[in-house]
């Protein structure tokens, strides 16, 4: 078991909880087995989570690979992309928008089996637009998030899935951005200028100002995803898996797949 411990705020249960109870019976979301309440050393309340255990994630195993010098064997990555799609599309069926994935939150049990964790930031998102932009890991962040778009919806964890399978593929971030600046800067360096038509559909509270700011920024050809996969793979697997992740990292939010459909893509036919 691991036990999480937060400061409890009031005399509510937390958020982190309530989207715990949406996800009970999800094979590869993390499952709170318990929660109880503590004081501290100074009296205050907090909140103890009890969650299944689970030895590793997959920043251990990118590491590890990495340290020998080794990519991850296709069939590995298949296993892991399809379980986290899996976690993801009941998420979101549940109405419940993750908001910080990263091989971090991605944990593994011994027999392999994903199990997405840390819920701490998630949310069933508010339909009036009002939800904080200040979420998702730098490397993991979708453009709209970055744009200080608050009506974001269930793609920006589209996005983040995306990431992390190149991650996974190439053994290190896709979008390595310093600061926000250069995080959309790298964006744009792989997914070339977005078009005019992109930036108006990315979210109706960017302005005409931040939209001819950003257009002003040098334009770069968009890559082939294919060309970026390391030749370790086959040409056959290079090409699935470049096709996958420009459906997932696509400026306009509503033209990203979705976790269900993404699960029928041919990648995870081969």
């Amino acid at each position: 078991m691991a036990v999480k411990r937060t400061t409890k705020a009031g005399e509510y249960v937390s958020r982190e909880y309530e989207v715990l109870e949406r996800l009970k019976g999800c094979l590869n979301c993390v499952q709170m087995l318990d929660i109880f309440y503590s004081e501290d050393d100074k009296g205050k309340k907090a909140q103890n989570i009890v969650f299944e255990f689970c030895d590793t994630n997959l920043e251990a195993v990118i590491q590890q690979h990495k340290k020998n010098s080794r990519f991850i064997d296709i069939g590995l990555i298949r296993h892991f992309m399809k379980q986290i799609l899996q976690g993801i599309a009941y998420c979101h069926k549940v109405g419940v928008c993750h908001r910080d994935l990263k091989p971090e939150n991605i944990l593994l049990t011994e027999e392999q089996i994903v199990k997405i964790c840390d819920f701490g930031s998630a949310k069933v998102l508010s339909t009036d637009g009002l939800n904080t932009p200040y979420i998702v890991s730098r490397y993991y962040r979708a453009p709209e998030l970055i744009m200080g778009c608050s009506d974001y919806k269930n793609s920006i964890d589209i996005w983040a899935i995306g990431c992390i399978f190149a991650e996974l593929l190439t053994l290190r971030p896709l979008f390595p951005g310093k600061t926000e600046g250069s995080q959309l800067l790298e964006q744009i360096a792989i997914l070339g200028l977005p078009k005019k038509e992109d930036l108006e559909n990315i979210s109706e509270q960017l302005n005409a100002q931040t939209i001819e700011t950003i257009l002003k920024v040098d334009d770069m050809p968009k890559q082939s995803f294919d060309k970026i996969l390391p030749e370790p793979y086959t040409l056959s697997e290079r090409q699935q898996a470049s096709d996958l992740l420009e459906k997932m990292l696509r400026w306009r939010p509503d033209a990203r797949v979705t976790a269900e459909h993404a699960l029928r893509h041919p990648f995870f036919k081969s």
